[in-house]
């Protein structure tokens, strides 16, 4: 029942009310300013759409409607032949590069134009590609050869191999690929290379190890700065030298600490505690 009233609701919105002479002559009317209106819009659909209104209104009221009629006609063939045009133009596609070696190019059909051009100091194949968009120009040098792809006019792609010495090539397409094989393509070469022994890397040694010595610094009675909930720079600076006495040790280092624990050192001890263990 919904669907029924919805329905009653939106032809009388797009009709011509024919429920008394006075308001089709509104309806009329009002469909002349909207069909100015979708002119000025550029808007042939629309004008189409309110043509038929128009004549629909005319023939009920017994106006002459014989101009609409003709423009309906004509707008009508122009929109078909449009619908055609956007038809064909929808069949063009984009091709599609896979490889380049050999060079694979999707293509919208299996047809193809394929000529040869001769110069004194140049040697041409073209492949023409028709109803094909390319999205970009493409220059590639393929050993010795270079490749050109690119939109020789609106419907046609142009596939180029150029070279100063001529060159032999072969084609062929299948489901819609054209596979190109020139014979300046290289097959890898495959060497077979001697096995590698593997080096292994011996640790250094060092004739005399070197000695460091690390002074946290701060300590005891000197907490040094004071950070966020009262975390002393004593306690990190301690952390960090321990850690990095580990990372040096490892790497075959002496290592020794003014101090290992939070306790204050005086400056002059620190000094004479490095000397002591001859520090480099």
């Amino acid at each position: 029942m919904k669907k029924l009233v919805f329905f009653l609701f939106f032809t009388l919105l797009f009709a011509c009310d024919k429920s008394s002479l006075q308001k089709a002559y509104n309806d009329y009317y009002k469909y002349q300013q909207k069909y100015i209106s979708a002119i000025l819009d550029k808007n042939k659909q629309k004008q189409i759409e309110i043509l038929k209104k128009l004549i629909e209104c005319g023939k009920f009221l017994k106006i002459s409607i014989d101009k609409y009629k003709v423009q309906l006609e004509k707008l009508s063939q122009t929109n078909k032949t449009y619908k055609k045009s956007n038809a064909k133009a929808r069949k063009t596609k984009y091709i599609k590069i896979i490889s380049y070696s050999p060079i694979k190019i999707k293509i919208p059909d299996n047809k193809i134009k394929v000529f040869t051009i001769k110069n004194k100091n140049s040697y041409k194949k073209v492949f023409d590609i028709p109803n094909a968009i390319v999205a970009k120009f493409v220059k590639k040098n393929l050993n010795g050869i270079t490749l050109r792809i690119a939109q020789f006019n609106k419907k046609t792609v142009r596939v180029v191999l150029s070279s100063n010495k001529k060159f032999k090539t072969n084609y062929q397409i299948k489901n819609n690929i054209l596979i190109i094989n020139t014979d300046n393509s290289k097959k890898p070469n495959i060497t077979h290379s001697k096995k590698i022994t593997p080096i292994v890397q011996k640790p250094k040694i060092y004739k005399k190890s070197k000695v460091i010595v690390i002074d946290p610094g701060h300590g005891g009675k000197d907490p040094g700065g004071v950070g966020l909930n009262k975390r002393y720079e004593k306690i990190a600076v301690l952390k960090i030298s321990k850690y990095l006495k580990n990372y040096l040790v490892k790497k075959g280092y002496k290592v020794y600490l003014t101090r290992d624990k939070d306790i204050f050192i005086p400056l002059k001890k620190r000094t004479h505690f490095a000397n002591l263990k001859k520090a480099d």
